[in-house]
């Protein structure tokens, strides 16, 4: 509770949805300055529809390119229910490893068999 003489504000909901896609602008150049040191594969998904799709062939362009990972940034909303049933989906894949959820459901890294 803040001090008596502090004034609080609260951000209108369009402006909370700026905050919001600036910080996906931040984790994409953030993706992209790591993707240059380490080597790995950084895609990025626009919609639940082309998810298994996108994930298989970037994860074949990984295997063809021996890069080890592939950290996929969702640019859709993923329900918590939804969390577990979308790694499946990915798991099914044999030239992948392993894939875990960073950064809540924005974000996924897929580890690639070399």
């Amino acid at each position: 509770m803040p001090s008596s003489g502090t004034i609080v504000k609260t951000l209108p909901k369009d402006d909370k949805l700026k905050v919001n896609i600036n910080r996906k602008h931040q984790i994409i150049e953030e993706l992209a300055t790591i993707e240059r040191r380490k080597g790995m594969m950084n895609t990025r998904i626009y919609s639940k529809r082309g998810f298994e799709q996108t994930v298989n062939n970037a994860v074949d362009l990984a295997y063809e390119r021996r890069k080890p990972s592939i950290d996929f940034l969702l640019l859709f909303s993923v329900k918590e229910a939804e969390k577990e049933q979308l790694l499946a989906t990915i798991k099914e894949n044999p030239l992948i490893l392993t894939a875990q959820w960073r950064f809540d459901t924005v974000m996924m890294t897929v580890y690639v068999k070399t």
